[in-house]
Order: structure tokens, then sequence, then C-alpha cells
């Protein structure tokens, strides 16, 4: 089963424009809101800012063949990278 996960991360406040996209034979980790993204290595990225997620869409389905598929959409928004942003509450 080629890609069967993907993961996609979008540009900071939009839910249209992706980012970069992910693809792997095994799951990826959790995401959930309130998670950092470091978009360090990703294509056209700043290294001063770092995203957080705003929430997460699974979309699942099969394909004819019945080969399962399972894609997270993530929508960020950037924030700066310190360590009050990273740690609101303390």
């Amino acid at each position: 089963m080629k890609d069967k996960y993907m993961l996609e991360i979008y540009e900071p406040n939009s839910s249209q424009s992706c980012w970069v996209v992910f693809k792997s034979e095994t799951p990826f980790q959790t995401i959930t809101k309130g998670d950092i993204i470091n978009p360090g290595f990703f294509p056209d990225a700043t290294v001063q800012k770092v995203l957080r997620v705003e929430s997460v869409e699974h979309i699942v389905w099969s394909l004819e063949t019945g080969e399962p598929k399972h894609k997270l959409c993530v929508y960020t928004k950037e924030i700066d990278d310190t360590w009050e942003s990273r740690f609101p509450n303390g």
C-alpha cells in the first residue's frame, strides 16, 4: 500500500493554500490543536517563526480496490519563536 497516509500542512491562516505534503506507508504521529510545528526545513520557510496548529481535519476514504487512505489536513497560524509564545501559561 504505497502512500496510504498523507499529511498536508497549510500556509498560516489559510484553508486553501497547502505549504507542504508528506506521504507515508505508516501513520504519522498525532497532531492536535495547540501543537507547535517548526517549519525550518519547509520550502520558503522563515526561521524566525513557528506555526501553532489551529485545526486538524481527517479525510478517510477507500480506493476502488478497497485500499484505505487517510489524509490529515493541518491548519495553522504563524507565531513568534519565543518562550512566551511557546509556553503561554508559564
